[in-house]
């Protein structure tokens, strides 16, 4: 959420639950992952979900960024319009 909004001002709450819905949307793929697997199978299987997880697949391009570049890259809030742009 610091990546959203001008530079000079506090950050955009974007308004909507993101890692809520993401986190449901992960269930369903792995519920259905896993009755595929009892069907060919006749196993069952454990689901775990995380909403820490799911917010990790939200991220956009700086998470990599600034890990790929040993932190030399740093990105900032550029309002509208993203920093590498």
């Amino acid at each position: 959420m610091d990546m959203i909004g001008d530079p000079e001002q506090p950050p955009y709450f974007p308004m909507l639950g993101i890692g809520d819905v993401s986190a449901g949307v992960h269930a369903l793929a792995a519920t259905n992952s896993a009755l595929l697997y009892h069907l060919k199978t006749g196993k069952g299987q454990y689901i775990d979900i995380s909403l820490l997880d799911a917010y990790f697949h939200s991220h956009e391009i700086n998470v990599q960024a600034y890990s790929g570049s040993k932190g030399k890259i740093r990105p900032e809030r550029s309002g509208h319009h993203h920093y590498a742009a």
